[in-house]
């Protein structure tokens, strides 16, 4: 066979410039899964300043926790002619945390043998971030549901306890669900609109228990802007719903105090109760205690202490 060699240049070229071009990363391995080759676009992505530094490492050693064992079944098993897909965490050269979707092939040689190994990863992160979003959006969802539904249930039974003829308990659950349904409306206003701590502490307690007899709040008058407005709300009916299940608003005797301050640049506000039954240490975190932390800790930079 007449081989031209001008050719073999050509169509070494040209598959440089793909790999060149990918942004796939795109690696070669030793049958152990040593690291010999990486493209440019795989360097790029991996934030790799110089490969002299990664050639000849272990490569399922890159990954993290149980990634590792993942990187090195494939490994093994492209080394067996097996082609191996996976996915999971692993830092880029400096530090950066990606999400990678990976495929792991062998390399036959002409003896129909595996002589190297072929590991393209590709960084699917904006990916994983949305499906996490979306996967919390919809445990929020739910839970707020089940929340909405228990609210509803003690109003109709507080209410229907408390009147004295239909026609009073037919004003009085209509009156408390127009105003839970004020207070949930407080979690979608737009980003310009400002909202007084006050009016969200009202408008969100309301719906739970005679506003006046039950609970005290005391505090200066301060604006939030929509995102911390949200917040507050969302908090506050997260622990109204839980006294009224389990606190101090579920009998007929306990009390809630609600108190808040300005101090430098920082609001301070004091969820307290009294008079209720008999409490014990939670044996879990509920969502409802990591939706809290979650809004003042990672949305706020705020902190939670209970």
């Amino acid at each position: 066979m007449n081989i031209d060699p001008s050719r073999l240049v050509d169509d070494a070229a040209f598959m440089r410039s793909i790999l060149e071009s990918s942004n796939d990363c795109i690696k070669v391995l030793d049958l152990d899964g040593t690291l010999i080759f990486m493209n440019a676009g795989g360097q790029h992505v991996m934030e790799v300043d110089d490969f002299s530094t990664l050639r000849g490492c272990h490569w399922p050693d890159f990954w993290p926790a149980n990634g590792g064992a993942k990187a090195q079944h494939a490994v093994e098993s492209a080394r067996g002619g097996k082609t191996v897909n996976f996915e999971g965490e692993a830092p880029t050269a400096k530090g950066s945390m990606r999400y990678w979707e990976v495929v792991v092939s062998p390399i036959f040689g002409e003896d129909g043998v595996p002589m190297r190994i072929l590991s393209v990863s590709r960084d699917v992160t904006s990916r994983k971030q949305i499906e996490m979003q979306r996967e919390t959006l919809a445990n929020e969802l739910l839970h707020r549901v089940n929340n909405t539904l228990a609210v509803v249930s003690a109003i109709v039974s507080q209410s229907l306890r408390a009147a004295s003829t239909i026609a009073d308990a037919e004003n009085s659950i209509a009156g408390r669900i127009r105003a839970l349904s004020r207070a949930s409306s407080l979690l979608t206003q737009g980003s310009t609109i400002n909202t007084n701590v006050a009016d969200i502490v009202r408008e969100s307690v309301r719906p739970y228990i005679d506003f006046e007899a039950r609970v005290t709040m005391a505090g200066g008058d301060v604006e939030l802007n929509s995102r911390a407005g949200s917040a507050l709300a969302l908090t506050i009916n997260e622990l109204s719903t839980n006294a009224t299940k389990y606190g101090a608003l579920s009998n007929a005797t306990g009390s809630v105090q609600i108190f808040w301050e300005t101090l430098d640049d920082h609001l301070r506000l004091t969820w307290r109760e009294t008079g209720g039954p008999a409490i014990s240490a939670p044996t879990r975190t509920s969502f409802g205690t990591m939706l809290i932390n979650t809004m003042f800790r990672q949305q706020l930079g705020g902190s939670v202490d209970m």
